[in-house]
């Protein structure tokens, strides 16, 4: 994951603003001290979709950590979602080293190579979901090594990988298509958006890029678009906690929209 899906914190309310404090924290201790260091903002996103679908209690308490040793701060008591989306981190982040170790040299590489070795300790098959990460990852290879010129193609695969993400272990059938649909276009957006992100710098350094160059409008419009499937996925859904809907649509409509410089204007 890359943590471009994170809210836009001004327009936030303060109690939105602390139960998004409390569900990033709430996450932070499902993964432990090791793998904490590799939350980011997507894993919060993930998080918040999954407990509107499932309709999760929430219950919030003031804990101290390391990193806040002397001021107590509002945490998320885990719950399913919590956990299944920590397994999901610690599994994504496991073939993000893996595939840093096929790309890397030099002490690079051996940084790389010691992080997958600890990796592997907490690297969860989450019932089959590694053999789905897996295929779509062994897809997307295949089309980087072939240098295909056209950004579709691979944002579709790693669009179905994160809907894979989204939708594991759902088991209302409504919810998984909704999850699904969710993952998919999010996937989609997040994959536009690195590429665009690096795009100067691969040019530079003669990497392979999906986009032959950049055409603002076009992006934009394709940007746009992912959005607004998002958008009418979650709109299906029945959202119990006011705050909780709050939070995701100011990440759609705001947070998403800011993060990418070629998104469309809030």
């Amino acid at each position: 994951m890359f943590g471009y899906i994170k809210p836009l914190v001004p327009e936030l309310r303060v109690k939105e603003h602390e139960l998004y404090k409390s569900v990033y924290c709430g996450l932070c201790r499902c993964l432990g001290r090791v793998r904490r260091m590799t939350l980011n903002y997507d894993i919060v996103f993930l998080a918040l979709i999954r407990m509107a679908l499932t309709g999760d209690k929430l219950e919030i308490k003031p804990k101290r950590c390391f990193v806040h040793p002397f001021k107590k701060r509002p945490s998320l008591v885990p719950n399913e979602t919590l956990r299944y989306c920590a397994k999901a981190s610690a599994l994504l982040t496991y073939y993000k080293i893996a595939d840093n170790v096929k790309d890397s040299k030099g002490l690079k590489k051996l940084f790389a190579v010691i992080s997958l070795i600890i990796f592997r300790i907490f690297k969860k098959n989450i019932d089959g979901l590694d053999t789905e990460v897996i295929s779509y990852l062994n897809e997307l290879d295949i089309l980087e090594k072939a240098q295909t010129q056209s950004v579709d193609a691979p944002a579709e695969i790693f669009g179905k990988l994160l809907a894979a993400v989204f939708a594991h272990g759902l088991e209302i059938d409504q919810n998984k298509r909704i999850a699904y649909e969710i993952g998919l276009h999010v996937g989609r957006w997040i994959y536009i958006t690195d590429a665009v992100h690096d795009f100067e710098q691969d040019k530079k350094h003669g990497t392979y890029n999906p986009l032959t160059d950049i055409n603002k409008d076009i992006i934009s419009t394709a940007l746009t678009l992912e959005l607004t499937h998002v958008e009418k996925a979650i709109d299906l859904i029945n959202i119990n906690e006011k705050s909780i809907e709050n939070l995701i649509k100011n990440i759609i409509y705001l947070g998403m929209a800011k993060e990418s410089s070629y998104g469309r204007s809030v």
